[in-house]
């Protein structure tokens, strides 16, 4: 949700004050969230990109998603525990802090890229297990570069709006948490716009791939059935097969379910404000809400060391190298999960 009040991009007054124990509470919450998502999505790209047989298209998707977490709650600490700008230059620079920054315009552009790159997560996982035969040729490493590019881009330029309307005053340089609206019919435009392409839409894809994906999967009473591109095809033959490709997309259901907890009710909140309901922007509730969903930039890297077995041997392979180099590389190799033709992205480029 984007918030449309002085009050509600953050936890300060106009004056840059608090204005409860509510707020600090808030404040607190947030910087925690922020913290602990630095160092848990930085471990999630440690081990992805420091363990070979791990860099497969899946796994890139998964730290991309975890590099979009990191930046966020960056972003996040320095919001809440650097300058506030209320005051900035009453020039040029001092509006590009304003507008930029202060807005709160590079964090949304990270939510929302977040949202887009949990689809495309969706949508490899969707095309390697309902049509693992074209698999290769509908999501070349081409394509994908070329679709993690278009999540950024889409992203800073549907929320470039937040530039344009946030209040500047140019002769004393007041930056004050304000939106300044063309008129009623822009802002209920944007808003009905931000509600669709942030929640509702990815929502509704996500979850149509996802009910559709466990239908194909209950038909196939196999595990001898066609390998799925993105996984090991060396043990496709046996149970083990299946397990693996069962425990991704378990961890990755429980990644999209985590992020569909966590905004709907900040969401919802938003969709009520934009149909005319008054909305209290200093209530506890609303204060949960917002804290709600920010939890969702930390909560990932919990998952996967819970659910993601690739993820935890990663881990014992980065930290305790020692203890599992006796596993043998039958082991090792197990972890990889391999694209069409039994090879990892990186076999595929020699």
């Amino acid at each position: 949700m984007d918030y449309n009040n002085s009050n509600a991009t953050n936890i300060t007054n106009e004056d840059g004050e608090t204005t409860s124990d509510v707020n600090t509470v808030m404040n607190m919450a947030i910087v925690t969230i922020g913290i602990i998502g630095l160092f848990g999505n930085a471990l999630v790209c440690l081990v992805f990109l420091k363990i070979r047989q791990l860099r497969t298209l899946t796994n890139y998707l998964i730290v991309h998603q975890a590099v979009i977490d990191f930046i966020t709650c960056s972003i996040i600490v320095i919001t809440y525990l650097g300058p506030q700008f209320t005051h900035t230059l009453n020039n040029a620079f001092g509006e590009i802090i304003c507008r930029v920054w202060k807005s709160a315009y590079l964090l949304w552009t990270c939510f929302l890229a977040s949202t887009l790159n949990l689809v495309v997560i969706t949508f490899e996982r969707y095309c390697a297990i309902v049509y693992p035969l074209h698999y290769p040729s509908i999501l070349s490493d081409c394509k994908v570069k070329i679709a993690l590019v278009m999540v950024w881009v889409i992203s800073f330029l549907f929320k470039s709006f937040k530039v344009y309307v946030q209040y500047f005053d140019i002769e004393t340089g007041l930056c004050i948490l304000v939106k300044i609206w063309p008129s009623p019919a822009y802002r209920t435009f944007v808003g009905v716009a931000n509600i669709l392409i942030q929640y509702f839409l990815p929502l509704i894809t996500m979850t149509c791939a996802y009910i559709h994906i466990y239908l194909v999967l209950k038909k196939r009473t196999s595990a001898a059935s066609v390998p799925i591109p993105g996984e090991n095809a060396s043990t496709s033959r046996d149970g083990s097969m299946m397990r693996a490709r069962k425990n991704v997309l378990r961890m990755l259901f429980l990644v999209f379910l985590a992020y569909a907890v966590c905004w709907t009710p900040n969401q919802f909140v938003f969709l009520a404000q934009n149909i005319g309901v008054q909305i209290d922007f200093r209530s506890r509730f609303y204060h949960f809400t917002v804290v709600w969903g920010f939890l969702n930039t930390c909560i990932n890297p919990f998952i996967y060391a819970l659910k993601y077995r690739q993820f935890q041997k990663g881990v014992r392979l980065v930290f305790c190298p020692k203890r599992t180099s006796t596993l043998g590389d039958s082991t090792i190799a197990a972890m990889s999960i391999h694209q069409g033709g039994g090879e990892s992205l990186e076999d595929g480029k020699k």
